[in-house]
């Protein structure tokens, strides 16, 4: 859809987040672009009209600028990037029309939607259709770049808006330019940040910030209550976060799968903690950057809580500015790309909903393809609700055949061991898968 009115309300700097997407970017390449769309699929109340849809969407677009926003820039570095706001006017959203509206039919509305880039420097950063079946509203399929979003971001996108349908009212929302104009005055924070990075910058491994690993995409996945008792027991015991307790135990497992002890992963600062912008709608995500290693001889205890102090260390230096670590490390001799690690770990926090009772991952560790052939060639991640929900997704290259299985199913494994065995050796802790692993599916 194109943008109706060219005019720009404001122009303004981007921020630290949107900067940090916009660069990251640029080692994607072209063909690497659409792995920005962010996807939503919400489920519309029984009753709704086209219209009412249509206008509750349109007054998100109208409250929250970055769904307004252009950028005058996506690759390279000789530009600064900047955000420009406009006005727009409301049109009628596509509508899609399906025989029946199951799951795996609007799955194919949202691929669809999703599988082509934004051209962020002219367009609107959003798709939006409304899915129909017997011209019966059924929901709404949003893509949105993530320029404009990050998923905390999405999510507070799609509660909204089902408050607007339900006829409540938005107050005045945060507006990325309001934190870029703060964010100048904060560069004290930032250059903290970076001066850490610089120091801990040669302890990044190599091997773990490859850009040239384009091999077949595999997704394993398992949704746990065991886990997640034993996760909150880990947590309780030991003091230290829930994120940081799976992020142990997937390490764990990553490494008997490898055989490697030592990894460098990019964890994913959410950037929220700041009560005034928790609630904005743009990107506030950055790479926090660390080492961790595994000593099958440490305490489980030991391990799990030097595993937690490092993850708070590294999300503490989350917030800064992308450019100007990449100029502090060319005074150091390093021509970096200082956005691009090739291993993430992200935790989402709350499950969106609670998979269907009969869905594979409750009784298996399921594994799916990507389209992925660009970015991280592993990413672990996960979530809480009423079970617990790991996700490993990782290249052929880097882990064959099953083995992105086996590392969902062994950090699974290990959570429930390390649970039992805090004051014994980590080489006692178990990966053992405790469920079915289903079979791989061949590389195409």
């Amino acid at each position: 859809m194109e943008m109706i009115t060219v005019d720009g309300k404001a122009t303004e700097s981007a921020t630290r987040g949107q900067l940090s997407v916009l660069r990251s970017l640029g080692a994607l390449g072209n063909d690497g672009q659409a792995s920005a769309n962010l996807v939503g699929i919400w489920d519309l109340p029984a009753g709704c009209r086209r219209p009412q849809v249509g206008d509750a969407w349109w007054r998100l677009v109208e409250a929250h600028e970055s769904l307004r926003t252009t950028f005058n820039a996506f690759h390279g570095h000789d530009t600064v990037p900047t955000q420009t706001v406009h006005q727009v006017t409301p049109v009628p959203l596509e509508v899609v029309d399906l025989a029946e509206a199951g799951k795996d039919a609007v799955s194919s509305v949202a691929a669809s939607a999703s599988a082509e880039a934004f051209d962020i420097r002219s367009g609107l950063p959003w798709r939006a259709r409304i899915v129909t079946s017997a011209q019966t509203p059924r929901c709404l399929v949003v893509v949105v770049h993530h320029a404009a979003a990050d998923n905390a971001a999405l999510g507070i996108l799609g509660r909204q808006f089902l408050d607007l349908l339900g006829g409540g009212e938005l107050p005045r929302q945060p507006q990325p330019q309001e934190l870029a104009r703060l964010e100048k005055t904060q560069a004290d924070a930032s250059e903290s940040a970076v001066e850490h990075l610089t120091d801990a910058w040669p302890g990044f491994l190599s091997e773990d910030r490859r850009t040239d690993d384009h091999s077949v995409r595999r997704r394993a996945e398992v949704y746990s209550a065991e886990a997640l008792k034993a996760v909150h027991e880990i947590s309780s015991r030991s003091r230290v976060s829930l994120q940081s307790a799976v992020f142990a135990a997937g390490v764990v497992a990553l490494a008997r799968v490898t055989g490697r002890t030592t990894f460098t992963f990019s964890l994913m600062a959410a950037n929220r903690l700041d009560q005034r912008w928790s609630q904005l709608i743009s990107s506030l995500n950055q790479c926090a950057p660390l080492t961790v290693s595994v000593d099958e001889d440490a305490p489980v205890d030991s391990y799990i809580r030097s595993n937690y102090y490092a993850c708070l260390q590294a999300y503490m230096h989350g917030a800064y500015d992308v450019d100007a670590l990449r100029r502090r490390l060319r005074t150091q001799g390093i021509e970096t790309d200082p956005t691009f690690f090739a291993k993430h770990f992200n935790f989402l926090g709350d499950m969106e909903e609670e998979p269907p009772s009969d869905a594979m991952i409750r009784s298996v560790v399921s594994t799916r393809y990507s389209k992925q052939r660009s970015g991280p060639n592993l990413h672990l991640v996960t979530a809480v609700g009423e079970g617990l929900y790991i996700g490993v997704g990782a290249s052929e290259d880097l882990l064959p055949g099953d083995r992105a299985a086996l590392v969902a199913a062994g950090t699974e494994a290990a959570l429930i061991s390390m649970a039992r065995c805090g004051d014994g050796p980590l080489n006692a802790v178990s990966t053992r898968p405790v469920r079915p692993v289903e079979a791989a599916p061949p590389k195409r």
